[in-house]
């Protein structure tokens, strides 16, 4: 069964620098509202003036504006709503996906990553998923690792690499997981707080610069995963079943404008490669909406979310939008009703084992055995299928006296055999003794033979030496 990606819009309170820009958000439940902007602070003023709101509809709409407000979204509220039912399909045996998408300086990655005293979406994730594998029955058994790398200018690096932080990694695909990087390490977890580690190490790592629009704006598209295999044991401690999923957690690069954030150098080409990938994102979203063949390999960051945009997947979005630039909250907003029409299908990545089969057969059997009961209560031909049980009942029993006497018969000739086997061994033995002492003559007779020959040897190369000498006197005289 295909679900649609599920998508949210999120919305930030105004910064210092937006003060005296009109907010040109609305939103309630499901709802986000586009106000027309007031030129020339909050668009671009080369465009004519729009005078009509724009809506858009998602699963939900979330306004972080005012923290006073009652219907604010905080950082915990964002996670259950985006995050809650994501991570039960997770621990199900689902793939899953969550991403930020959205302008520089539009909030993903304080609704992804967060600060230590409000925490995001990852670390709430990583916290969650481990309190609900170390809750799991002693029956069943949670193997949690991690990843996290970032494609920086359409290259890929692992963040969590110590020593080779900068080295590039190259994509591959396997024909039925789909795109992979080659050499990526993943670590495991024993501790809530490894998954802590793991993403300061990880951020320490990521690239990021100042621009216009961000002080600390992310340089490029970072992906944390959490892969989770789950053992099932029966009361025998024989593996039943396994499960194998993946929570893929993406912050991406915001959208930028060069003017907007004043990029020159380093940071436009930074921005030209974010752009790039961005683009081909959404040219992604518009053929899997049309059931296009999609141009995933046009850029590393379409390749590796492959299997999240268009495969094996549960995803969600998150629209990140500021509050008060009309342009690029509008190109955000239509992005993500784009990515609310994409369907997806994913399946359970579970291995059922032979007990576990076995265990589903003898539950049919069980089920077989149960409507046969009923069904003989409620029928009229009771007689009928008593006997029909009474003729069942014999043949068993036949067929298990039959089974005992072949077993005697069985136990018979093989008594039998090892009577026999153990004469014939008592014989051996007894055989064996009696030529012990032949054997023994035999030898030394053999060795009398030996040493006569060797004396027959020796006289006649005593006789040879003698006619020699012979000769030799006759020649003398």
């Amino acid at each position: 069964m295909k679900d649609n990606v599920q998508v949210f819009a999120r919305v930030r309170l105004k910064l210092k620098r937006e003060e005296g820009h009109a907010v040109l958000v609305e939103m309630k439940d499901q709802t986000t509202t586009l106000m027309p902007p007031r030129l020339p602070v909050n668009s671009s003023p080369s465009k004519k003036q729009i005078q009509e709101p724009k809506e858009f509809h998602f699963d939900h709409s979330m306004c972080s504006l005012d923290p006073v407000d009652e219907c604010f979204v905080s950082q915990e509220k964002c996670f259950d709503l985006c995050a809650g039912e994501l991570l039960k399909h997770t621990l199900n045996g689902y793939n899953t996906c969550i991403f930020a998408y959205g302008q520089t300086g539009s909030g993903k990655s304080y609704t992804m990553m967060g600060t230590q005293r409000e925490p995001g979406i990852i670390p709430r994730c990583c916290e969650e998923l481990f309190d609900a594998c170390t809750a799991m029955p002693e029956s069943s058994k949670a193997q949690m690792t991690v990843s996290f790398f970032e494609i920086y200018n359409e290259q890929v690096r692992d963040l969590l690499k110590t020593h080779e932080v900068n080295s590039q990694l190259r994509v591959r695909e396997d024909p039925v997981t789909g795109p992979y990087i080659e050499g990526l390490q993943s670590f495991p977890i024993q501790v809530v707080d490894d998954f802590v580690n793991y993403m300061k190490i990880g951020n320490k790592n990521r690239t990021t610069g100042a621009t216009k629009m961000n002080d600390k704006s992310s340089r490029s598209h970072a992906v944390f995963t959490v892969s989770i295999r789950i053992t099932e044991f029966d009361s025998n401690e024989y593996l039943v079943r396994e499960t194998n999923s993946c929570l893929r957690l993406v912050d991406l690069a915001g959208s930028e404008r060069a003017d907007a954030t004043g990029a020159t150098g380093v940071r436009f080409k930074e921005g030209s490669n974010i752009n790039k990938s961005l683009t081909t994102l959404g040219r992604v979203f518009t053929s899997l909406t049309k059931n296009e063949k999609p141009p995933f390999r046009d850029s590393t960051l379409t390749w590796l979310l492959k299997e999240s945009l268009g495969g094996n997947s549960k995803t969600a979005m998150i629209a990140c939008i500021s509050p008060v630039d009309y342009d690029e909250t509008l190109s955000t907003l239509r992005y993500a009703s784009l990515v609310k029409k994409i369907r997806l299908e994913a399946t359970k990545n579970v291995v059922d084992q032979v007990a576990a089969h076995n265990e589903q057969e003898f539950l049919e059997l069980q089920q077989k055995i149960s409507d046969l009961t009923t069904s003989l209560d409620e029928a009229n031909a009771k007689d009928q299928l008593l006997l029909q049980f009474t003729n069942m009942n014999k043949f068993l029993e036949k067929r298990l006296i039959d089974q005992r006497n072949q077993y005697d018969l069985l136990k018979s000739k093989h008594n039998a055999l090892k009577a026999r086997n153990d004469k014939l061994s008592g014989d051996f033995r007894a055989v064996l003794a009696a030529i012990q002492p032949n054997v023994q003559i035999t030898r030394e007779v053999e060795g009398l033979k030996i040493r006569h020959q060797a004396s027959i040897e020796k006289l006649s190369r005593s006789k040879e030496q003698l006619l020699r000498d012979i000769e030799n006197l006759q020649m003398d005289n």
